[in-house]
């Protein structure tokens, strides 16, 4: 993130809530705040549906569900407007005209290539090529792919079948938005990569990460840099 993007994208939960409290009071001005502040936030969100959907109609649908959940935060509660505004965004993504034909499509696929993929598997005592699964389910190769990008495309639907490591809070950001930015892309590393970058998140050393998991230091250190790698295409999308 560049520093003078950075900037603009700071908050906390105190500033979050007062923000919404005045927008709740009238003030129209700080929902155009709130979504300046939140916006990369809300692209991260919905980022993999923008890739067979109309961009500008979802991206307006993640806006209307922002806002409303700006207008529906209990401010008086000691709540997490990030939770509400990611909940209210991702449900007014799928239910927009432009997923919820492509979503049913992509679900049976979904299944039907998991299926077969669980029986290649059997069969071929390995992981099935993405060619070798289209054969066996008669789609394509760009539809199995698009099938396969539901999970990513739709976490909070998926979240617990994929084998995904659940994120607990080893770590502290006193901006949310980073924190919720950074729990949300640590979910869609596989399990041991996520741990890689937990522990480089606790500052542990490469020696000490080794002992914990059991592995040669050298091991460690290639494997906490591609999974840092990996973590930054996840938040940016362009590798930056």
């Amino acid at each position: 993130m560049e520093p003078e993007n950075q900037q603009k994208t700071i908050c906390t939960a105190e500033s979050d809530l007062e923000s919404v409290k005045r927008y709740q009071n009238g003030d129209q001005q700080e929902l155009r705040a709130l979504l300046d502040i939140h916006l990369r936030l809300i692209k991260f969100w919905v980022r993999k549906v923008l890739a067979w959907a109309d961009r500008d109609e979802v991206m307006q649908e993640a806006r209307i569900g922002f806002s409303n959940a700006a207008q529906e935060f209990d401010v008086s509660a000691a709540g997490d407007f990030h939770e509400q505004a990611k909940t209210y965004v991702i449900r007014s993504v799928h239910n927009s005209r432009a997923v919820m034909p492509v979503r049913r499509t992509l679900y049976k696929h979904y299944r039907e290539v998991l299926k077969h993929q669980d029986e290649l598997m059997q069969e071929l005592d390995r992981m099935p090529t993405t060619e070798e699964v289209a054969r066996k389910t008669k789609l394509s190769v760009r539809q199995v792919e698009n099938a396969l990008s539901v999970i990513a495309a739709f976490p909070d639907r998926l979240e617990g079948e994929d084998g995904k490591l659940a994120i607990k809070e080893p770590f502290e950001f006193v901006d949310p938005y980073q924190k919720q930015l950074l729990k949300d892309a640590l979910k869609k590393l596989i399990r041991d990569d996520a741990e890689l970058v937990i522990h480089d998140l606790q500052g542990l050393t490469d020696r000490e990460i080794a002992e914990r998991l059991g592995k040669s230091e050298g091991a460690v250190k290639m494997a906490r840099t591609r999974a840092l790698k990996k973590l930054r295409d996840i938040i940016s999308g362009e590798g930056v």
